[in-house]
């Protein structure tokens, strides 16, 4: 963004600043591209997505809401809006998490009204956030019809990458209706795809996730198995809250096996990640 000529904000009042700009431009409509060149700004716009969904994995609200304001200006700007579907949907979640359900739904809807004129990846993901919102709500049902349309849709595609992100999504919201057997799998699915495609984060999450399945299942020894296995490839990961999700049932299973002594151990081994994340991420976890 920087390069482009559009860095992002420094601070938080800069921040803030930012997106009163971009509130406003948007409550008027588009306007004419900023920098006189439409391929530019729709470069912003995608540009600014990317950065969304950056700060979304840093656990950065502000400048995950600044960001998605950008994308959503610069795509109206260059007369395609709906390059930012899953930037509106994005802030959606985003907004949920801090409490301001109106903005969500209105958000989501927003998001929905775009299916026409979004490209197919696009609106994929933009579904799947609605129904991270969902999860995080306690919505099974919603969760579960969302995630799994959006995993459909980007099956359809051939865009393994997201459609793995959608299929996790569906795994965690049957596991939390206690349908463990169907969330295993999901996981199963989620973990052979994501090793074909040599991608340790996502195959990481087929393990732990239905090594948690299985925990559910009462299957206490293969669970373990591959709850360890995940926390393994995790350890080397920029993911906290997958880590936590994992060490938590790794946890979990140690106290249903007998083994108090291993539960105690890593269970305490999860108080540096949990300081580091605000409260309402770990609501998903």
């Amino acid at each position: 963004l920087g390069e482009l000529g559009d860095p992002p904000p420094a601070g938080r009042l800069a921040c803030l600043g930012r997106m009163v700009l971009d509130l406003a431009d948007i409550v008027r409509g588009a306007r004419p591209p900023r920098h006189g060149d439409e391929s530019l700004t729709l470069e912003l716009a995608a540009c600014a997505g990317l950065a969304t969904h950056a700060y979304y994995l840093r656990s950065e609200v502000l400048f995950g809401l600044a960001s998605s304001l950008r994308c959503i200006v610069q795509s109206e700007a260059a007369g395609r809006p709906g390059l930012a579907a899953q930037c509106v949907s994005q802030a959606g979640y985003l907004a949920g998490t801090v409490g301001f359900h109106r903005v969500a739904a209105r958000s989501f809807r927003r998001a929905r009204e775009m299916r026409h004129a979004a490209d197919p990846n696009v609106f994929g993901g933009s579904m799947y956030f609605e129904a991270m919102y969902h999860t995080a709500q306690g919505n099974w049902d919603e969760a579960v019809a969302l995630a799994r349309d959006s995993l459909a849709l980007l099956s359809s595609l051939g865009n393994r990458q997201e459609a793995e992100i959608a299929g996790a999504i569906v795994a965690n919201s049957l596991y939390y209706q206690g349908r463990f057997a169907q969330s295993f799998e999901y996981c199963e699915q989620i973990r052979d795809s994501a090793t074909v495609r040599g991608n340790d984060h996502h195959a990481a999450w087929g393990w732990f996730l239905g090594g948690r399945a299985l925990m559910g299942l009462g299957r206490l020894d293969e669970a373990t198995l591959r709850l360890e296995r995940g926390f393994t490839m995790l350890a080397s990961l920029d993911d906290v809250l997958s880590r936590i999700m994992c060490a938590g049932s790794l946890a979990r299973t140690y106290l249903y096996a007998g083994r108090v002594a291993d539960a105690e151990r890593t269970a305490l081994g999860l108080e540096q990640d949990i300081r580091s994340q605000p409260a309402f991420f770990l609501v998903q976890c």
